[in-house]
C-alpha cells in the first residue's frame, strides 16, 4: 500500500521524474493550486545537476553547479520519495516503485527524461555526468600537439546537439592558443547547423563556426566501423581522423503500463500535455515525441501539464498549449552567441540573435518557476579543481 493514507479532500499528484520537466512542474503546481494539490515527487537523484555548462568541464576547472533535491522539492511543497518508477497501473491509478511501493493519484506527470545510448564501438561517446573525466587524455593530447585532426559527431535526431557545437568550438579556439595547429570537422544529419533554432539563427551559428575554423558537414549520416575511420551517408565519403567524439542516441526509458506508438518509446502527448489513452496522465520533457530535446522545452511542457492539473483539481486556471521557445547560448567561439526563438512546429522563427545577452540572469535555466528557484539556492559544487 501507499506509504501515506489517501486524503479525499486533497487532488494527489505524483510525478515521476526529478529533471526540468518533472521540477518545473512541481513548482508551478505549488504555485497554481497549492493547497488543493498534494504533490509526491519520485525520484532516483539526490541532486539536479544543471547540465547545460557541463561542456566547459573538460577544458576548464570549472564544475557543473548541482543543487540538493530536497531543497527543490521543500520549494514546491512536495513529498520528496527516493525511488525509479518501475510500471503504473492505469486502471487503479497506481504508480509502483522499485522499491516495492505504491503511490495513488488523481493525476500522474510522467517526466522520465530520454535515455542516452551509445551508437559506435571503440568512440567516446559524451556522458554528460563525467565529461570531464571522458574527455582529460583528448585535452592533454591536444595541448601536446599529438591530436592533428578531430571529428565531432551527431549520430541521429532526435537529440539537442549544441554540446557537439560547443566543444568542436572550443578544440577550435584551444589549440591555436597553445601553438598547436589541429583539423576540427562536425558532422550531423541536421540540414543546417542547429537548424531546430530556425533559418536565421542557423546562419549565424554557420559563420561562428567558420570564423573558428571548424569545418561542418550538415545531412550527413554516419558510420563508423574501425577506430579513425567515419563513412558519411548518402554522400559516400570517407574520412580518416585521429579522434571521434560523438553524441548519444537517445531512446525513451522503459514505462510499463503505458502505451506508445511513437519511434523510439516516445510518448506522443496532445495540446495540454495529456498521454492519448490515459485519463489524467500528462507527459513532459525528453520522454515526449517533440522533435527538439531541450530544457526550456521541458520546462514548458511541465507548465502546460501542472495547468491542466490545476483546473482538475479545482483552481482557477485556464490550461494553455505549450508556446515553447528556445533560449540557447552558444559556448566556444570568441564570444558567447544568445539565441532566442520561438518554436513554431519542428523549426524556430522569429530568432534573435546577439553577442550580447538577450536574457538574465546568463547561465542560468530559462523557466518561469525552476530557474528562479534555482537561482535563490546556493549550488552544492559551482567548482573544484581537478
Amino acid at each position: 500500500m501507499a506509504p501515506a493514507d489517501r486524503r479525499d479532500e486533497v487532488f494527489e499528484v505524483v510525478i515521476a521524474g526529478g529533471g526540468i520537466a518533472g521540477l518545473e512542474a512541481a513548482l508551478a503546481l505549488h504555485e497554481l493550486a497549492a493547497e488543493r494539490v498534494a504533490i509526491t515527487l519520485i525520484t532516483p537523484d539526490a541532486e539536479f545537476r544543471y547540465r547545460p555548462l557541463a561542456v566547459r568541464e573538460p577544458f576548464t576547472a570549472t564544475r557543473s553547479a548541482s543543487y540538493p533535491m530536497s531543497a527543490i522539492a521543500q520549494a514546491a511543497g512536495a513529498r520528496l520519495v527516493t525511488a525509479r518508477f518501475k510500471w503504473l497501473d492505469p486502471d487503479a491509478r497506481i504508480v509502483h516503485t522499485d522499491t516495492g511501493q505504491e503511490y495513488p493519484y488523481d493525476a500522474l506527470v510522467i517526466a522520465l527524461g530520454g535515455n542516452a545510448h551509445r551508437l559506435f564501438r571503440g568512440v567516446t561517446t559524451i556522458d554528460d555526468s563525467r565529461i570531464g573525466e571522458q574527455l582529460a587524455d583528448f585535452v592533454a593530447g591536444l595541448d601536446a600537439g599529438s591530436i592533428q585532426s578531430v571529428a565531432f559527431v551527431v549520430p541521429s535526431l532526435p537529440i539537442w546537439s549544441l554540446p557537439a557545437y560547443e566543444l568542436a568550438l572550443m578544440t577550435a579556439t584551444r589549440a591555436p592558443a597553445r601553438g598547436q595547429q589541429v583539423e576540427v570537422l562536425l558532422i550531423t544529419p541536421e540540414d543546417s547547423p542547429l537548424a531546430a533554432l530556425g533559418i536565421d539563427a542557423s546562419v549565424e551559428v554557420a559563420r561562428v563556426l567558420a570564423q573558428s575554423g571548424v569545418t561542418t558537414i550538415t545531412s550527413a549520416s554516419s558510420q563508423i566501423r574501425e577506430p579513425g575511420k567515419i563513412n558519411l551517408y548518402p554522400i559516400r565519403r570517407s574520412l580518416d581522423v585521429d579522434e571521434v567524439i560523438a553524441l548519444p542516441e537517445l531512446y525513451a526509458p522503459s514505462v510499463p503500463g503505458v502505451p506508445t506508438s511513437a519511434e523510439r518509446g516516445f510518448l506522443t502527448i496532445d495540446q495540454q500535455c495529456g498521454v492519448p489513452g490515459l485519463d489524467r496522465v500528462f507527459a513532459a520533457g525528453d520522454i515526449t515525441d517533440t522533435p527538439v530535446k531541450h530544457g526550456g522545452q521541458a520546462a514548458e511542457q511541465g507548465v502546460v501539464a501542472a495547468q491542466a492539473i490545476a483546473a482538475l483539481a479545482g483552481a482557477e486556471v485556464r490550461p494553455q498549449p505549450p508556446r515553447p521557445s528556445l533560449h540557447v547560448m552558444l559556448l566556444g567561439g570568441a564570444e558567447p552567441l544568445f539565441i532566442r526563438s520561438r518554436m513554431l512546429g519542428d523549426h524556430g522563427v522569429d530568432a534573435e540573435v546577439s553577442h550580447k545577452p538577450l536574457w538574465k540572469p546568463i547561465g542560468m535555466l530559462h523557466s518561469e518557476y525552476l530557474g528562479p528557484c534555482l537561482a535563490r539556492l546556493e549550488p552544492r559544487s559551482a567548482a573544484a579543481e581537478r
